[in-house]
């Protein structure tokens, strides 16, 4: 009997942890078209901002764009060892 409760608290945890992978993965997605909305921009704009003179401003804009493509490499590694790890617990068959 104390085993049933066991599972189900187990499952309902799985459950949470999947749930709140997921609105991440969601938070992530939008960040990121966020982001490839911004490049866009920066592309654009950085003709105008040549003309203008402004050369700081175009090299602070790269770096930034730099920086979060290794941002966003680190973040799909770390999505990728996490997908692993959560089939491997998925399928772990502790209950039966």
């Amino acid at each position: 009997m104390w085993h049933r409760h066991l599972e189900h608290h187990w499952n309902r945890a799985k459950s949470f942890i999947h749930k709140g992978y997921q609105n991440l993965g969601i938070f992530a997605g939008h960040m990121d078209r966020a982001a490839n909305i911004g490049k866009r921009l920066f592309s654009l704009a950085m003709p105008a901002l040549q003309d203008l003179g402004q050369e700081d401003l175009i090299q602070g804009g790269i770096q930034a764009i730099s920086r979060y493509n290794d941002v966003r490499g680190k973040a799909v590694d770390l999505h990728r060892n996490m997908s692993a790890y959560g089939q491997a617990i998925d399928a772990a068959d502790i209950f039966n």
